[in-house]
């Protein structure tokens, strides 16, 4: 006596690369697993990467501002002794001393 096979109204004959038949079943839990899967799951990933890429932008830009923008000077040293003019005021302050020193090849310093 031959097998009886069991089919629901829920499965579908496939062919497979053999060519057999085989039984395939979508069930509503495959369809949630599918669905969550394929729907879900990138959907919050996106939403998280969208959370995370303006959290990181914010960051950049306030670490920017909150940066002094110089420019290096046109002369080799800047004079600073007292009275210090308006034009020599900004820089002779000691951050923009250190910052010119650092990223500027022909700044010498300040006298003083």
């Amino acid at each position: 006596m031959a097998k009886k096979k069991i089919v629901s109204k829920k499965s579908r004959p496939v062919r497979s690369k053999s060519g057999e038949s085989v039984l395939f079943s979508v069930t509503p839990v495959s369809k949630g697993i599918a669905f969550a899967l394929f729907v879900v799951f990138p959907l919050i990933a996106f939403a998280l990467g969208a959370q995370y890429f303006q959290k990181m932008s914010t960051v950049d830009s306030d670490r920017m501002m909150a940066q002094p923008q110089y420019v290096c000077p046109a002369v080799q040293r800047v004079d600073c002794a007292a009275p210090v003019s308006e034009v020599n005021k900004d820089m002779c302050d000691p951050q923009f001393l250190t910052w010119a020193k650092t990223n500027c090849p022909s700044f010498e310093g300040a006298t003083y």
